[in-house]
């Protein structure tokens, strides 16, 4: 059986970027450096918030509300604020540790020589005196210590004793008073508070959230709109081999004088002619999938319109499995490309690139943003659109 001559390699890769144009969303903002202090900026790089912090610790963004949380530290603490600036915690308390939560965001969890405590929209409504807090029914929170559970009410008020196996609310509860039942072994004992919300039954948790499922990639293969068959003879003519192997990617590989180039299967359009020395299957892309070529030892990448996405001008490009990132190399300096966006390249200019989750803007928008490292070994974020949201 006769072996296909070219160079073709097939690499499945997780993407993180989609669709991005402008910025849309007025929730919206991104970490921006200025010098040694950081605060927050939009999409484009106009300063939100004015640089405050000497460290930024971590930003998250509700998948089911648009809504985000970032965490700063000052030199007295942490802070904890909104896309605009609004306090959530302040660093005038002075704890060890901090957590957000995307499902809670009204909430940050203080610890503090090992123990919990919580603050609700900037006011701290439990100390810091717990092994574990949950947030529960009728806007309550069950307390755990030493392997004992307890219950703290809506206003801060320790309503059931941290003595107890555990803590649920009752099966008879009314629209007047919430009941709950504190259970010990077999004994029970219960209690009862003003039902906030008048639910009358348990009724949905203070804070609830929901999980999400993705399917990436599959076995489907591409339908072609053009008598494949007929235009493989065709191309039979022209070249001196023709790939039959375009079923699970729609394209049709051509070689030429040990040179490279495609048709797509789906219209019979040509991608390239026959002048690279190696093809590459390299990621999908907007509309298709794109292409990692290499010519006279340099590399680049085009889709399956024939769009050029990177000149064949870098000493390398690879998906850094590690960093979630497709990166350029180049004179030892690396980059970017993106893909699923309008924008192309991130030019190569940084010590190290570093995929990070993408910011949801809508259902079908998610800007993509990436840590990177300059050369003076100083780190910030840069977006897909490449706007550096830093400055040294």
């Amino acid at each position: 059986m006769l072996m296909p001559r070219i160079k073709l390699f097939i690499i499945i890769a997780v993407l993180f970027t989609t669709k991005s144009y402008a910025q849309k969303n007025s929730e919206i903002a991104v970490p921006y450096r200025d010098g040694k202090l950081w605060g927050l900026s939009d999409t484009l790089g106009v300063i939100k918030v004015k640089p405050f912090a000497v460290k930024f610790k971590k930003m998250l963004y509700s998948s089911i509300a648009p809504t985000s949380r970032f965490v700063f530290k000052t030199n007295k603490g942490f802070v904890v604020t909104d896309h605009a600036g609004k306090i959530f915690l302040s660093d005038k308390e002075i704890v060890d540790s901090v957590k957000v939560d995307e499902y809670e965001n009204d909430y940050v969890y203080i610890f503090k020589k090992s123990k919990m405590g919580l603050v609700h929209q900037g006011t701290r409504i439990i100390d810091c005196l717990y092994d574990d807090i949950f947030l529960s029914f009728n806007g309550s929170y069950v307390v755990k210590k030493d392997n004992k559970a307890g219950l703290i009410n809506s206003k801060g008020k320790l309503l059931i004793p941290v003595k107890y196996d555990r803590v649920i609310p009752s099966a008879d509860n009314d629209s007047k008073d919430f009941k709950w039942t504190a259970i010990d072994g077999t004994k029970q004992t219960a209690f009862q508070d003003i039902d906030i919300y008048g639910l009358g039954s348990p009724g949905p948790p203070s804070a609830s959230g929901t999980s999400r499922s993705y399917t990436i990639g599959g076995k489907n293969t591409v339908k072609s709109n053009i008598d494949v068959d007929s235009l493989i003879k065709v191309l039979n003519k022209k070249y001196d081999f023709v790939s039959t192997s375009y079923k699970r990617n729609g394209i049709i590989p051509v070689e030429k004088g040990k040179k490279v180039g495609a048709y797509s299967s789906v219209d019979g359009k040509i991608i390239s002619e026959p002048v690279y020395d190696e093809m590459t299957f390299f990621s999908n892309d907007t509309g298709g999938i794109a292409m990692k070529v290499k010519r006279d030892g340099k590399f680049g990448v085009i889709n399956n319109s024939g769009k050029v996405k990177a000149e064949v001008i870098y000493d390398d490009i690879y998906f850094d499995e590690k960093n979630k990132v497709y990166v350029l190399q180049k004179d030892n300096k690396k980059g970017i490309i993106v893909f699923s966006t309008i924008y192309d390249i991130i030019p190569p200019k940084y010590k190290e690139v570093r995929g990070v989750e993408s910011i949801r803007v809508s259902d079908r928008w998610n800007f993509g943003l990436f840590e990177v490292t300059t050369s003076d070994n100083k780190k910030g974020f840069v977006g897909e659109n490449g706007v550096e949201f830093f400055k040294n």
